[in-house]
């Protein structure tokens, strides 16, 4: 039970103003979550503008610049295939060891998945 001396009410507590609530809770009512998430989209959009107003003065694609793209593209899908597949063998891994071993045996996966260049 609490008792003010000011308001003299039992289980009352008195008012706090709201510079005696925590830095991040006054920070909340300024920047809702939603505001925080527009600006990275508002930063993506004024980028992607920039480079479709750029794009009109550009020189024809040749057949050796769709044939990079292709390799940079291809080259991206490989590396993440590359990490599923790491992460499949870890769960195989796993389940062939012992519950008290599993731990142990993920974080060495992840170990060397980070040691590779």
């Amino acid at each position: 039970m609490y008792k003010s001396k000011q308001f003299n009410v039992v289980g009352q507590r008195p008012p706090t103003s709201h510079r005696s609530q925590p830095i991040l809770k006054q920070r909340s009512r300024w920047i809702s979550p939603s505001l925080l998430a527009c600006i990275p989209l508002t930063a993506l959009i004024v980028v992607v503008w920039s480079f479709a107003a750029s794009a009109q003065d550009a020189e024809p694609l040749t057949p050796e610049d769709v044939q990079g793209a292709l390799n940079m593209i291809w080259v991206l899908v490989a590396s993440i295939l590359v990490i599923f597949m790491n992460a499949g063998f870890a769960m195989l891994e796993t389940g062939f060891c012992r519950q008290k071993n599993a731990v142990n045996i993920l974080a060495k996966n992840l170990i060397v998945l980070r040691s590779h260049p």
